[in-house]
């Protein structure tokens, strides 16, 4: 196994001359004077400033980071009506970012911003009912707020629909409107959507079974960074699902989804290790990676590295012993290791990133997600908020399957191993739906607001609890 990585301090002092150096880049990018002319915008009591403001303090955007200072400037903003800035200050009190955690506050001041029209807020409170987060669990008010957000073409909430279609969750299930709400959530950009239609076409549901179809579609989630499809493809080498069995092809794609810290497809290399599909065989290495599995909260994984670990001490000989003694040197398990331990550096650094490269801080027109149907149906440029994976996680983890599409579908990717005898590996062995995501394949399900969005303004009384 690699070291603890406090042990390599020379990767962290990498990274962290990357994110420096980034964000130093990005400030460069910031002028003074523009930086003036927002403040005094801001300082004479502009909505817009105000929340441009804040933006640059949340992300160290020509100023120090400063999460006191953009939460004075969103409040500021939000006393305003300003819709925008009332979903920021939602995500932030949800995700404690700044802030100590308070669902109330979230609940109160993303109903404020959905009030006014805001996607993004409203498909923040359809997750928050979904999920039961201070609010009623409430299935049908949680369809009702994303179907709000898909009408304006919000990608990730037009996913959303499709996913309660396609399980039957507050509405009869229906595979012919959740093949509707993907296709148009994958024409808006939403790789979630795109995986979805490919399992939906490797199953069949709602339209002719189609492996073609449900590799064509794996792969341009993959090619947009999904690690769901990539583990999805990785599937259907290791076993010949539509194409001509190929482990390596396998290793592969399994590889490059746990780059991206993808429980399952570690789980799946320890798998192969173990057996040796299209590998060495090596306990050492399926130790290996059934552990960083298990790191990673894989449930799978981690039943896999107990019955591995009393396979290994019931072979007696001092078997266990001399496996646990080997340091794996592995380049593939040491990178999927290191991106585990960087992986929040790794959202900052594309947080910021994204910001400086296709958000304007103070833009002309107004924000698509104001009321009414938006003008354009390109996909929205957001932040992602940090933490928000976690929540994710428990979210889908926390709502049970109805009977439908999820009814019989295990959450795990493989089961455990053959048993103390070593017989080889099944053929085949239920895995995880995909579709089901209780791995979270998205970064986010909190949306923070764009930078520079605009809203309608009526009265305000401050955030209240709303229900």
């Amino acid at each position: 196994m690699k070291a603890n990585p406090a042990q390599h301090p020379h990767w962290r002092i990498a990274f962290l001359s990357l994110f420096l150096a980034l964000t130093a880049a990005l400030q460069a990018q910031t002028p003074d004077n523009d930086l003036a002319s927002l403040s005094q915008q801001a300082e004479a009591g502009d909505a817009q400033a105000e929340f441009a403001l804040g933006n640059r303090y949340f992300r160290g955007l020509g100023v120090p980071q400063d999460y006191f200072q953009a939460l004075s400037w969103y409040h500021k903003a939000a006393a305003q009506s300003f819709a925008p800035a009332q979903n920021q200050l939602g995500t932030m009190y949800q995700h404690n970012i700044g802030v100590p955690h308070d669902y109330r506050l979230a609940a109160a001041y993303y109903k404020s911003s959905a009030n006014q029209g805001y996607a993004p807020a409203e498909y923040n409170l359809a997750g928050m009912f979904e999920s039961g987060l201070w609010v009623k669990h409430d299935l049908k008010q949680a369809l009702q707020w994303y179907s709000k957000s898909a009408d304006q073409n919000f990608a990730d909430a037009e996913e959303e629909v499709g996913y309660f279609y396609q399980n039957g969750y507050a509405v009869k299930c229906d595979y012919a409107q959740a093949l509707l709400w993907y296709r148009r959530a994958a024409g808006h950009g939403s790789v979630d959507a795109e995986n979805q239609l490919g399992y939906m076409a490797e199953q069949g549901w709602g339209q002719p079974q189609s492996y073609a179809e449900a590799l064509a579609w794996y792969s341009k989630a993959a090619e947009h960074g999904s690690d769901t499809a990539q583990e999805n493809i990785g599937y259907m080498y290791q076993y010949g699902t539509g194409v001509p069995k190929d482990f390596a092809q396998a290793l592969a794609w399994y590889g490059k989804a746990a780059d991206q810290g993808n429980g399952d497809a570690e789980n799946q290399i320890g798998w192969m290790y173990q057996f040796g599909q299209g590998v060495d065989q090596s306990d050492a290495e399926a130790l290996a990676w059934y552990r960083l599995a298990s790191q990673s909260g894989n449930v799978p994984g981690r039943n896999n590295l107990h019955a591995f670990i009393e396979q290994l001490k019931d072979a007696g000989g001092g078997v266990w012993a001399s496996v646990s003694a080997i340091v794996v040197h592995d380049p593939d398990l040491d990178r999927a290791q290191h991106w585990h331990d960087i992986r929040d550096v790794r959202a900052q650094i594309a947080g910021l990133e994204a910001d400086a490269v296709q958000q304007d801080e103070l833009p002309t027109s107004s924000s698509p997600w104001a009321k009414g149907k938006p003008t354009s149906s390109a996909k929205p440029s957001l932040p992602s908020a940090p933490l928000a994976r976690s929540s994710l996680m428990l979210r889908r983890q926390s709502t049970a399957p109805k009977p439908g599409a999820c009814a019989n579908s295990s959450l795990h990717s493989r089961v455990k191993p053959p048993t103390k005898s070593g017989s080889a590996p099944p053929a085949e062995a239920p895995r995880r739906s995909p579709h089901c995501r209780s791995a979270a394949p998205r970064a986010s399900h909190a949306r923070s607001t764009p930078n520079g969005a605009s809203a309608p303004a009526p009265p305000y009384s401050g955030p209240t609890a709303p229900w």
